[in-house]
């Protein structure tokens, strides 16, 4: 907004005027969405920019006899099939498009079947019921859409089956077939596909575990080996079914069969064959890797006390806990490049300035209760923030003039304890923290 003023002395007048500018673009919060017949979704349109002056959209669908939409972007599925809907602005005629699919409710009795032939799906799949689909291999399929108290199944349109006529639906079972030694807990069992053969699929098919964004995920593959499923950066914003061409892509890329991404609270696997997934919690890690690598084992003084420091330290709070998540994932390959340069262990010159195995911290803001230096010392030595002093009665407290004495004066009348255990990691010691 622009106040303007004109005139003089008490003969004053102003007026406020609102600059607008032209749009520039809409977009749709969904490229692609799958509805049921007889149901309804409403897509939203966001006009740029923020300050456009006109945000009116109109709405259109390109088949309205397999969808309908009306002035507030509101879609009703009316039959089977595939449509175009089109939102355009009012001022400078942008466009953006979501392609729909109305699909066919089906329910799959208990333990019988649904047969797929040209006309796209949905199948419900009760709480502990079981059930199959049948599939002509070598044929494309129309999409297929598999809904289950706990996983989601979508099968993309176009999609070919190899390895059997006959798709044993999503069951949950209590635990995995083989022992699953990389997970702490096991969190949830998707059975899917066939006992006996293998099937593959020509594009990635969607698995959405619902609930566990949170998790990794892993299958059992032919030679009943556990393999984990990386969550893969490429795969970001890729997961609606119409994604999975770039899905394929980025497998490819990535020299992988599986993949998996986030979304909201959901875990989504894109997969090319149906066996045996699992969702899980990993055991923890307890590596320093960079510190590994460069005292040559973890086993190290230096490297036992980094860990103590650690659990200490950092993992009771939440930056440090955050600090140390973002440190087991990025630092791998850091180590790798220590352990491989000749940086590491007897690869550089050691600093004899002070004790062996001193570890200094200068910087570690948020992570820890003070903002000093901070010298790691192993079992016999002193562990001790060089500045601010702490001073009696208050443990990492920055200290003033006037709590301890003339400023620049030295406080040691006293040392604030803490324990940590020492180099050989077998007993608990006390450790004094002193000024310096």
């Amino acid at each position: 907004t622009l106040t303007v003023v004109a005139g003089y002395g008490t003969n004053v007048a102003n007026k406020t005027l609102t600059i607008t500018a032209g749009v520039t673009g809409v977009s749709l919060n969904k490229n692609s969405t799958i509805i049921v017949i007889g149901t309804e979704e409403t897509l939203e349109a966001t006009v740029e920019p923020a300050n456009a002056g006109n945000k009116a959209v109109t709405w259109s669908c390109s088949k309205e006899d397999v969808a309908t939409v009306d002035e507030n972007g509101k879609v009703t599925g009316i039959s089977p099939g595939t449509a175009t809907i089109t939102v355009t602005t009012v001022d400078g005629k942008q466009t953006a498009t979501c392609n729909v699919t109305v699909t066919e409710p089906k329910t799959v009795p208990s333990g019988g079947t649904v047969t797929i032939e040209e006309t796209p799906v949905t199948i419900t799949v009760d709480p502990g019921e079981t059930g199959s689909i049948t599939v002509t291999q070598d044929k494309p399929l129309p999409l297929v859409e598999v809904n289950s108290d706990k996983v989601n199944i979508t099968i993309p349109q176009g999609t070919v089956v190899s390895g059997s006529n006959t798709i044993q639906l999503p069951e949950v079972i209590d635990s995995p077939s083989i022992e699953v030694h990389e997970a702490q807990a096991v969190d949830l069992v998707i059975k899917v596909g066939s006992d006996s053969e293998t099937i593959t699929f020509t594009k990635p098919v969607r698995l959405v575990l619902k609930g566990q964004a949170a998790k990794s995920a892993g299958f059992i593959d032919e030679r009943d080996n556990f393999k984990v499923i990386a969550k893969l950066e490429s795969l970001k914003g890729l997961i609606s079914d119409a994604d999975a061409d770039d899905v394929d892509t980025a497998l490819s890329n990535a020299k992988v069969g599986e993949g998996a991404v986030t979304s909201g609270n959901d875990l989504i696997i894109w997969t090319k064959h149906f066996t045996e997934f699992i969702a899980y919690t990993p055991k923890r890690v307890d590596e320093c890797f960079i510190a590994t690598a460069a005292f040559g084992s973890k086993f190290e003084p230096a490297v036992i006390l980094l860990r103590a420091f650690r659990d200490t330290f950092l993992l009771t709070n939440a930056p440090g806990t955050a600090f140390v998540n973002f440190y087991y994932q990025n630092s791998p390959p850091i180590a790798n490049y220590i352990a491989n340069s000749g940086l590491g262990a007897g690869g550089g010159r050691r600093d004899h300035s002070r004790a062996q195995g001193d570890l200094r911290f200068d910087h570690l803001p948020g992570l820890l209760p003070h903002s000093g230096p901070l010298v790691l010392r192993p079992a016999g030595r002193v562990l001790r923030p060089r500045r601010p002093v702490p001073c009696r009665g208050a443990l990492y407290r920055r200290v003033e003039p006037d709590d301890c004495g003339a400023r620049g004066g030295r406080r040691r009348d006293r040392a604030d304890r803490v324990t940590l255990p020492d180099a050989r990691g077998d007993a608990l010691k006390d450790r004094a923290v002193m000024g310096a």
